[in-house]
């Protein structure tokens, strides 16, 4: 076995809630999202997002949250990207984090819905106005046929006047169905707690590593 494979469980990671779940997964991820916030993480909220189309093809990507909380999870991209088509096709959806420093990994699954245009509008007025002139300029997974006309059109803003959001600027939510939480230990039964959502509410059940 390599000395250096991350996932070999050389620590024991504290999990409390493994032996004692709560009600409800939100109390989990606030205190894991807390934790890695306040760590030495390095870029704690990045997550990798998954997407099926309606053919079944998987694609990929990692990304940053708008907002992400224990209680929601937003994301924003242009409508025509590979993952506005995939949602808009399909709605499924997969989430998946990994804190490599703290030894743990926070995966979500469930249906992608498209916020009002209000909320988008929101987000998008809250961003920096440097972000504007390339969300304005290019339509995110098109073709790229001419860098240079894509540059020159950028370059017509000057990334500190705030600009109209374009419609294609749109913000998803995530309606997390299911939710695992794995924590590392040095003995590779690694703890593995699964939240499922039910008519009547959150079910929970530990797996094995």
């Amino acid at each position: 076995m390599k000395r250096l494979e991350s996932l070999t469980g050389k620590l024991d990671v504290p999990f409390p809630h493994y032996d004692n779940p709560p009600l409800s997964p939100e109390i989990v991820m606030k205190e894991w999202l807390a934790r890695a916030r306040n760590g030495d993480v390095c870029e704690p909220d990045a997550y990798t997002l998954a997407t099926r189309s309606s053919s079944g093809d998987i694609s990929m990507r990692t990304m940053f949250p708008v907002r992400f909380d224990g209680d929601v999870l937003l994301f924003a991209t242009h409508s025509c990207s590979r993952k506005g088509r995939d949602i808009n096709s399909t709605g499924s959806v997969g989430c998946h984090i990994y804190w490599r420093e703290l030894g743990r990994q926070l995966s979500l699954s469930g249906v992608a819905v498209l916020a009002p245009d209000h909320v988008a509008d929101v987000v998008w007025n809250a961003r920096d106005p440097a972000y504007d002139p390339v969300s304005t300029a290019s339509y995110q997974s098109d073709p790229l046929t001419d860098i240079s006309s894509l540059f020159d059109e950028v370059a017509k803003y000057d990334g500190e006047s705030k600009l109209p959001r374009p419609e294609r600027f749109v913000v998803y939510q995530l309606m997390i169905a299911r939710c695992e939480f794995w924590a590392v230990d040095a003995s590779r039964i690694h703890k593995r707690l699964v939240y499922k959502r039910t008519e009547k509410g959150w079910e929970n059940e530990r797996l094995q590593p």
